[in-house]
């Protein structure tokens, strides 16, 4: 028994489960709180609130679990979203702010259970007490009370398991200094030089880049397998190797500096179990929404001052911005990853609601993440172009030096929205940007009907 006045404590003493209070080294998220003290994420059990015109719900599952909410409404019926973060406080007023404990029908909330969590033992769960979990060592004891409150839920239903065995890697201990972490990435020790080649590489020289690609053959491999999935033509068979002579041969010099600055920021944050393209949302976003400009300004014949090369160079690195919560927080990235996998049907507000609205990680997301990519690409030395439409590209309302560019990837990303893949929470038609670009309706639904055969995509 504890002298805590919670609710949950109170619950299980009556219950007499057996249970301990396990001190943590942070206050934060329940990933954040296990990584201070070396907890072992395979038990920790976390709750998500969620809200519907017919009223809340709390899903219980294990960590690195997410929620297919487009099968969770076949299963209920009702259409649900993530509850907003200051809403959360009210309901659970013995919690610390933003806490939702499992055993959210002791505050006359339905509960929704996976079953997977049914079948763990032990389990560390938060209840709201300040950088304090608990772990419950018998939960099978409340399996009889938990189906009498509760519904339940199989995986195969509305819950998907993480596919990867190295998703249990990432989900470790990650609680270096964060001061260190930054300045790690701003500097980004591994790759400077090549990267700042890069960037001074305005109008590059054919010889001196293909010495650059000899000198650097990894990220000449890297930029062969993209393109093998791209729109891009690739003048070599697939089964050849590709050698830096035969890239510049294919491809413009300008191009394939646009898409090596994007691919060597991007490629750090890739599991390498994955292969070379990885499986990563934000990743696939990126290089999906620049084949998507570039084949869109082509097809239309140029857009007022923006070529296509031009329209690759500000589309690459538009959520640049996400490397912070990568470098930061490892574990809610790749989460945040599997959840945008998962649900193309939400925006990624709708999934920063969920992952990222709680502990530590939400100071990041409340900086927005345009503002953040303009950050690191000011720190990186970017040209000014690039870190402006990336501090804009969600305003319709910029009207500065640059907001021909901004304007395409609003409707760059409207095009993805539209088709379930894309960042931007506003689908609505992009009337003003397509006026701006000189675009018509009828162009737009043209470029529509062939984007089936472009094949944008990458391989799974």
């Amino acid at each position: 028994m504890t002298a805590i006045d919670n609710r949950v404590l109170r619950y299980l003493d009556e219950k007499q489960i057996t249970y301990k209070l396990l001190p943590t080294k942070t206050a934060g998220s329940l990933l954040q709180m296990a990584q201070s003290v070396d907890i072992d994420t395979s038990h920790l059990v976390r709750a998500v609130l969620l809200e519907s015109d017919q009223g809340l719900l709390c899903v219980v599952l294990p960590v690195d679990n997410v929620i297919d909410f487009e099968a969770l409404k076949n299963h209920t019926g009702h259409t649900y979203i993530p509850t907003e973060l200051p809403a959360v406080k009210k309901y659970f007023p013995d919690c610390k702010t933003s806490v939702v404990p499992p055993f959210s029908f002791l505050y006359e909330i339905d509960v929704l259970f996976d079953n997977a969590v049914l079948s763990m033992s032990p389990w560390i769960i938060d209840i709201g007490i300040a950088e304090t979990l608990i772990e419950i060592s018998t939960p099978n004891q409340l399996s009889d009370d938990i189906a009498n409150r509760c519904q339940q839920l199989s995986s195969s239903e509305a819950v998907l398991q993480l596919e990867s065995s190295d998703e249990q890697q990432i989900v470790k201990i990650y609680a270096p200094e964060k001061s260190q972490v930054l300045n790690d990435l701003y500097s980004m020790p591994e790759r400077p030089q090549l990267l700042n080649l890069l960037l001074k590489e305005t109008h590059p020289q054919k010889d001196s880049l293909e010495a650059l690609l000899n000198a650097h053959p990894q990220y000449s491999k890297l930029l062969t397998a993209y393109l093998k999935h791209s729109v891009f033509t690739l003048q070599t068979s697939q089964s050849e190797s590709v050698t830096p002579a035969q890239l510049i041969a294919s491809l413009t010099p300008e191009l394939i500096i646009c898409l090596l600055r994007g691919l060597i920021v991007w490629n750090e944050a890739l599991l390498p179990a994955d292969g070379p393209l990885g499986k990563q949302s934000l990743f696939k976003h990126a290089f999906i929404s620049t084949q998507v400009a570039y084949k869109l300004v082509s097809f239309a014949g140029g857009i007022k001052m923006i070529d296509p090369i031009t329209a690759c160079a500000v589309t690459i690195n538009q959520n640049v911005g996400y490397q912070l919560l990568y470098w930061l927080f490892k574990p809610e990235y790749f989460l945040f990853n599997r959840m945008m996998h998962a649900n193309h049907q939400l925006s990624v507000i709708d999934i920063e609601k969920q992952f990222l609205a709680y502990g530590l990680a939400s100071e990041l997301i409340k900086q927005g993440h345009a503002n953040a990519g303009e950050l690191l690409m000011d720190r990186w030395q970017f040209n000014a172009r690039d870190k402006i439409v990336c501090q804009y590209h969600h305003d319709s309302n910029y009207d500065g030096q640059y907001f021909h560019e901004v304007h395409l990837l609003l409707v760059v990303n409207y095009l993805l929205r539209h088709t379930g893949f894309g960042d931007t929470a506003n689908a609505a038609y992009p009337e003003k940007s397509l006026q701006v670009l000189g675009i018509n309706q009828s162009v737009l639904t043209e470029f529509c009907l062939k984007m089936a055969d472009y094949e944008i995509s990458l391989a799974e």
